[in-house]
């Protein structure tokens, strides 16, 4: 009995180390209004102005970014090209709220929406993609970006993080079913002796 219960507990401790693993991910949205950036139909090729996280209604920082509302964000990446692929920018963005810094990698591009302007529409750009956000005392976490504009005024940035479906490798399960194995046998064993 002892030595089952003794399994038990190294499945329990297995199965609460993969969930801490987890708890430690980056949840939440930001937005940047403010910026610039220049564009043509394969790459965005400069970002200006003066971006800061946004703070208006429907757009301010929700989850771990709540608190960084209206901090000057600095593009490190002068622009990145698109098409035809892209390698990592790492990091495109940065900020710093109370010693704790903020940045992005952008990782891919799985959207662009590029249309060329005539003499009555500016042109326009929509590009998403998937990145990974980095944020001090956190396991980096992929989550979905947005970059629009329109001409080359102003530039709206978005990141989604937490509601991404990223596939572990299947550790969990690995870690899950090598805990109910060793309980399974030690069971199994504890009946064979009685």
């Amino acid at each position: 009995m002892k030595k089952a219960l003794t399994m038990v507990a190294v499945a329990a401790a297995i199965l609460g180390f993969s969930a801490s693993v987890q708890a430690n991910q980056i949840n939440g949205s930001l937005n940047f209004s403010g910026g610039t950036m220049t564009f043509n139909s394969t790459a965005v090729t400069s970002f200006g102005g003066s971006p800061v996280v946004d703070n208006n209604v429907g757009t301010s920082p929700t989850g771990d970014y709540i608190g960084t509302a209206g901090a000057s964000v600095t593009f490190v990446a002068a622009g990145f090209t698109f098409s035809p692929s892209l390698g990592i920018v790492n990091p495109l963005w940065k900020f710093t709220v109370g010693g704790t810094v903020y940045s992005f990698a952008l990782n891919s591009v799985t959207t662009v929406n590029y249309v060329a302007g005539d003499s009555t529409h500016l042109p326009s750009l929509s590009v998403q993609g998937i990145g990974l956000l980095h944020i001090d005392g956190f396991t980096d976490t992929t989550g979905l970006f947005t970059l629009t504009s329109t001409g080359a005024g102003p530039a709206t940035f978005g990141f989604n993080a937490g509601n991404v479906a990223v596939p572990d490798g299947g550790n969990t399960l690995m870690l899950l079913g090598s805990a109910l194995s060793v309980l399974g046998f030690g069971v199994f064993r504890k009946s064979r002796k009685a």
